[in-house]
């Protein structure tokens, strides 16, 4: 979900200092917990976000045998 994709570190910054709910309740004691102290530190540390929407490529040569093969031609 995007909670667990953004939320993670965006909602402790900029919403309330602490995780989203829906993280505390699938991750319970795996996900360490801020104290009041750490949530008032935490929230509003950053004054400015950005999100790139590029996409990402990912590559798996299939076949050994066409690996440099390009090169060859020339």
């Amino acid at each position: 979900s995007l909670d667990h994709v953004l939320g993670w570190f965006a909602q402790p910054l900029f919403v309330d200092g602490d995780y989203p709910a829906c993280m505390k309740e699938r991750l319970g004691s795996r996900l360490p917990s801020f104290t009041q102290e750490e949530r008032e530190q935490v929230r509003g540390t950053a004054d400015f976000f950005a999100l790139s929407h590029g996409a990402t490529l990912s590559f798996q040569l299939i076949n050994d045998s066409l690996k440099f093969g390009q090169l060859e031609d020339l």
